[in-house]
């Protein structure tokens, strides 16, 4: 955007009674993006140059909690607003390049929204007020996480001005009515053991208390942290570089603040916004909030960048205050239904399936009072009851097993959650086949059998009379036979892993005439859909070298395991012997 555009804007501006004007002067800061800010082109339709401070440094999760703070508990979740998508709002992005990852973030992004939440209001209430964000969410208050494809040479931090926000603005996502918090898919496991994270984020450079002028107000602003902010490594620190990126798109910290840095942030800590941010800039010693705790609030004694309620003359009463933002509500939302339990799982077993499932990350903005189970869209009575508000019989807990499940039929299960309001929504459905899943590998010398072993259950080798002893002669193969038998009262399937070649003995494994061999040594090959009392034969070949010692033998143990029921299996032998 150019000056002239942006002096036009502000030409334009409507001042209220009571505000400050939008002076030339006002203008002409947001352009040149003084200090140790960056000119980043406006991507928000209609709005004037960002600025940003550049990415900042990466953290660890121990050197944030050695900062002091922890999380906050964010048992209420977000808030709700309207029709979830009127007037301004925080819209979350995901963004990858190649693996969508959405389903794994998505419980993640909603917990450190939840965190977002209760860090801002509890900063709120050290002025006697309260602030929550207004998400962008749908009409039942599910938050809106959307997934967005991008080039890989866009997801890096160091991409933020020149690839991911030109992008972004390409797809158009550049509503002046939106602030962007977008999560940057790297590829990273999830898994990690150790690892730090950053974030960046615009801000405008205007320092002009009126909310109707304002430009952090009027206009729109991108905030990218990585993907690593999300990772349970973090989760004592949950959303803490998120809630500090954010801040920055609703204008904090300004360089006219009694204790800001060149670089949009502040020197009186313990505040989330403050620290050691460049050449130049020290910490006020000693810390005039010196409680380590302070360091997940927002604005050390409240006079630099956020107040809910500034004395009158002061900084924040006369000139941009955060606190003040649309993005921002000072009262709660209407009370709503909770949320859907996320993570259903069901484990059968002979005439029942127990379920476990998670509390809702949304609340409704009320306490979560119990939850109720539908199998094939039927309520299911529950033997121990708890009498509840709503006048209902609740689950207290978050497991339940139906005992009335029928062996060998498949029930589909779902669980609402059930606050003052009601109850929510249901969750994602999960199947689940009663009846105790049952392999069974059995062993024979020829491709007709007879089979031995049926009806024999074994979890290891210890004590295990399921051997198929074979002689091999030197330079020959000898062929066995091994089946696959699903003694369960309904279809399985199943993972099948065994012994590989060694110690002078070639071992092969074939499904008919194809070769399945690295699959099988892997643990990897897979028997699906097996019906009950159905199986599936498999060829085991094993060779003596030329080479192989007489009396030498090879055991080749064979694994067939149930794949809706891990711990359950059958384990069979096939011992090569070099006569």
């Amino acid at each position: 955007m150019t000056v002239a555009l942006a002096a036009a804007l502000v030409a334009s501006a409507t001042t209220t009674a009571g505000s400050e004007p939008v002076t030339p002067d006002a203008e002409a800061v947001v352009d040149s993006c003084p200090g140790g800010f960056i000119a980043v082109p406006s991507a928000v339709s209609g709005g004037p140059t960002m600025c940003t401070h550049g990415p900042d440094p990466s953290v660890t999760p121990e050197q944030l909690l050695a900062e002091g703070g922890r999380a906050p508990e964010a048992s209420a979740g977000i808030q709700c607003y309207g029709n979830g998508t009127s007037g301004e709002r925080v819209q979350l992005l995901y963004v990858y390049a190649s693996v969508n990852r959405i389903n794994t973030f998505r419980p993640w992004i909603e917990d450190r929204a939840a965190s977002i939440d209760a860090m801002y209001d509890l900063s709120a209430q050290q002025t006697g007020g309260h602030r929550y964000v207004r998400w962008l969410t749908d009409a039942q208050c599910n938050l809106s996480i959307t997934a967005v494809n991008v080039a890989s040479t866009d997801l890096a931090i160091g991409a933020f001005s020149s690839g991911l926000i030109p992008k972004l603005d390409s797809l158009g996502y550049d509503n002046p009515n939106r602030k962007y918090l977008i999560w940057a898919d790297t590829g990273t496991s999830t898994t990690i053991g150790s690892g730090s994270c950053s974030g960046v984020g615009t801000l405008y450079v205007h320092d002009v208390a009126s909310p109707a002028d304002n430009f952090n107000n009027r206009f729109g602003g991108y905030t990218r942290v990585d993907d690593k902010c999300l990772f349970p490594l973090f989760d004592a620190v949950a959303g803490k570089v998120e809630a500090h990126e954010l801040m920055h798109t609703l204008g904090a910290v300004q360089p006219s603040a009694p204790h800001a840095t060149i670089y949009g942030h502040c020197r009186d800590d313990y505040d989330i916004m403050c620290y050691v941010d460049g050449p130049g800039t020290s910490l006020i010693s000693p810390r005039p909030c010196s409680t380590s705790g302070n360091e997940l609030r927002l604005d050390c004694n409240h006079d630099d960048y956020f107040s809910t309620n500034p004395p009158s003359g002061s900084y924040l009463a006369t000139r941009w205050n955060a606190a003040n933002s649309d993005w921002l509500e000072p009262e709660p939302g209407a009370p709503q239904p909770p949320g859907a339990p996320p993570s259903l799982a069901a484990a059968p077993g002979d005439q029942q399936v127990t379920l476990t499932w998670v509390k809702p990350t949304y609340t409704g903005g009320s306490d979560v009072l119990g939850y109720r189970v539908y199998r094939d869209d039927v309520l299911l009575p529950i033997a121990t009851t708890t009498p509840t508000t709503t006048g209902a019989n609740l689950i207290t807990t978050t497991t339940f097993t139906d005992s009335t499940a029928v062996n060998g039929q498949i029930h589909t299960y779902q669980v609402a959650a059930v606050n003052q309001v009601g109850e929510g929504a249901r969750s994602t459905p999960v199947s689940a086949l009663a009846g105790i899943p049952r392999p069974d590998g059995e062993l024979a010398t020829a491709r007709t059998g007879p089979f031995s072993f049926g009806g024999v259950y074994a979890s290891s080798m210890t004590g295990n009379s399921q051997v198929l002893n074979r002689p091999v002669a030197r330079g020959a193969a000898v062929t066995s036979y091994v089946r696959v038998g699903n003694d369960r009262p309904g279809i399985d399937s199943f993972k099948v892993k065994g012994v590989g070649s060694g110690a002078g003995y070639t071992v092969r494994y074939f499904r008919g005439t194809t070769d399945i061999t690295a699959a099988v040594v892997a643990g990897s090959y897979t028997i699906e859909n097996v019906p009950a009392s159905g199986f599936v034969d498999l060829k085991v070949k094993v060779t003596a070298t030329t080479s192989t010692a007489r009396g030498s033998s090879r055991a080749v143990t064979i694994t067939v395991k149930s794949k809706t029921v891990k711990t359950t299996k059958d384990v069979v032998q096939v011992r090569a012997v070099r006569s």
